[in-house]
């Protein structure tokens, strides 16, 4: 493909100053915990880098340690993560490096913002690079990076391009920062939603403004009108089904059968409905398999699934295999208020150690739980519900946001889409 007008092919050697990093003394108090900044690969998990885990001394700066100023671009040059990753970052203020990384001081002919996407978008390419050392570890020899070839626009170009992309980028971090902000609520209404609850007035009860509200259980402080119960006595907790052989890969039939696995597809992650396997009401009968109920709440019972999520999901008319378990709510219980209560709940502590990790019928039927009344279940779970959709709304947008960039990236990187126009409007 030839280079866009204006555009002029070179090589990452010419972009500017390469420097290596290194680290000061450890035997040397006074290098370190200053206010320099001093980056290493796991610093660089964001584009724009304005702090880090670990600082220097204006001393050790001073006795030659190394560091660049703003706008200076890091990249990692060794370690596992290339394994995987191409990092790159961009010093939002003056830093000091280790030797894992490398520093570029970008000349006048480049914009260093500009640089910074261009090998954030060229990240695959660049990972193609990535050799092994004798003892295992990732790397990228030198020489080959610098010779990596690079197509440059005119220097208002890039600054265009940069600030294009940057804006991008300030939503995509907005959005980032409000999800996190919006998971914290999640989880502090979650406990105080199913400790508290919520009273007359559709407010959330307050134990100590008014602690005649609440009364001593088992679990402690609860509500006056709430019930302390076994799980047993009001939900119905049940194994799967196997997953014969003959049905690996089906897909034809009414009713998805789902395994482990399908917790992880797209889509599920508050319902199981897209399941790899399907059976017919035929085979079901055949085999006296009943489908789990509507609204009933499945989960993995056995094995790491077990321990690296507290996922639970939601499933319609479906089977499931015998890694899973479903919970069905008992006449006194509101399903949505099981699946919200089932998220709190850590799988974890049943596992004994050296064991399968696992949980049975019998464990989770003698847990306790405190419940109110099915109006107040369904009050607390439609408020959760609210909190989640307003997450999955901004999920959603995170990911259009994502997308947006990777086109722009992919558009405005390479010359295909030109901003030439947007700067002559500019400078009328």
């Amino acid at each position: 493909m030839p280079s866009p007008s204006g555009w002029k092919e070179s090589s990452l050697r010419s972009v500017g100053e390469w420097r290596s990093g290194g680290t000061p003394s450890k035997a040397r108090a006074d290098y370190w915990n200053g206010s320099v900044p001093w980056v290493s690969p796991k610093d660089m998990k964001v584009f724009a880098l304005r702090d880090t885990q670990d600082h220097i001394s204006e001393r050790a700066v001073s006795d030659g340690a190394r560091h660049v100023p703003a706008e200076s671009i890091f990249i990692v040059v060794r370690g596992m993560i290339l394994a995987h990753t191409f990092p790159v970052c961009l010093a939002e203020r003056p830093m000091a490096f280790n030797q894992d990384v490398k520093a570029i001081v970008t000349n006048s002919s480049v914009d260093g913002r500009f640089l910074a996407h261009w090998l954030h978008g060229r990240s695959d390419a660049l990972l193609r690079l990535v050799t092994e050392a004798t003892h295992g570890t990732k790397r990228i020899d030198l020489r080959d990076l610098l010779a990596h070839p690079l197509t440059l626009p005119p220097l208002p170009e890039q600054r265009r391009i940069a600030e294009i992309l940057d804006t991008v980028d300030e939503a995509i971090r907005k959005t980032e920062e409000l999800i996190a902000k919006l998971k914290q609520v999640k989880q502090g209404l979650l406990h105080d939603l199913l400790t508290r609850g919520i009273d007359d007035n559709g407010e959330l009860r307050d134990p100590d403004r008014h602690p005649e509200q609440f009364k001593d259980s088992p679990l402690g402080r609860i509500p006056k009108a709430w019930v302390a119960t076994h799980a047993g006595d009001v939900v119905s907790f049940s194994g799967g089904f196997g997953f014969p052989h003959r049905f690996q890969g089906h897909t034809e039939g009414e009713i998805p059968f789902f395994k482990v696995s399908d917790q992880s597809t797209p889509g599920n992650e508050k319902f199981l409905c897209r399941a790899s396997n399907y059976v017919s009401r035929g085979t079901a009968a055949e085999q006296g398999w009943r489908p789990a109920p509507p609204d009933a709440v499945a989960f993995a019972k056995v094995g790491a699934a077990l321990l690296l999520n507290r996922r639970r999901l939601l499933v319609r008319e479906s089977l499931v295999d015998n890694n899973m378990m479903t919970a069905i709510a008992g006449e006194r219980l509101e399903p949505r208020f099981l699946y919200w209560w089932l998220t709190t709940i850590n799988f974890a502590t049943f596992v004994q150690p050296g064991a399968l990790p696992s949980v049975n019928q019998g464990q989770l039927s003698s847990l306790l739980a405190a419940l109110p009344s099915l109006g107040e279940q369904k009050q607390i779970a439609a408020r959760l519900d609210a909190s989640d959709l307003r997450l999955d709304t901004e999920r959603a947008q995170l990911g259009k946001l994502e997308l947006l960039k990777r086109g722009l990236m992919e558009d405005l990187l390479t010359g295909r889409v030109r901003v030439t126009p947007l700067l002559e409007e500019a400078a009328e």
